[in-house]
């Protein structure tokens, strides 16, 4: 997860100018932090957003695991309360058929917590020319 955001603590300036100079006095806003964060739908899963805080998401996974984040509870809460999030389908569903059964019927999470590094890692188990084009994305090289 990574984060792009411009300064949270919004301000205005009171510049007073006199003769031997100016001075300034910072007002600050108090208005909610806008932040900007990348991340995998695992990653969205253990994530906890603070309610004062405005977000814009995008959230990569397999079509099914944006289907279940878009579904989720904790999707339709942040949604309504001004919040943007992004799904990118990053990858097939090969092996995924049962990622439903990893919330519950009111969206929460339940169960074994993977990174999207050990989904591929298993999707791809015992196919050699898919393991060493993962190897070489994952080693950075």
């Amino acid at each position: 997860m990574y984060t792009t955001q411009e300064d949270p603590d919004k301000s205005i300036s009171l510049i007073t100018f006199t003769d031997g100079g100016w001075t300034e006095e910072r007002i600050y806003l108090g208005l909610p932090k806008k932040i900007r964060l990348h991340m995998t739908a695992n990653e969205f899963w253990n994530w906890e957003p603070k309610e004062q805080d405005l977000y814009s998401l995008t959230v990569a996974g397999t079509g099914k695991e944006c289907q279940i984040i878009r579904e989720s509870k904790m999707y339709k809460q942040m949604m309504t309360g001004g919040n943007k999030i992004e799904l990118l389908n990053i990858v097939a569903d090969s092996g995924m058929e049962d990622a439903g059964e990893a919330v519950t019927e009111d969206g929460e999470f339940k169960g074994e917590r993977r990174t999207l590094r050990e989904i591929v890692s298993d999707s791809i188990a015992g196919k050699p020319h898919l393991q060493e084009i993962h190897n070489l994305v994952w080693s950075g090289q």
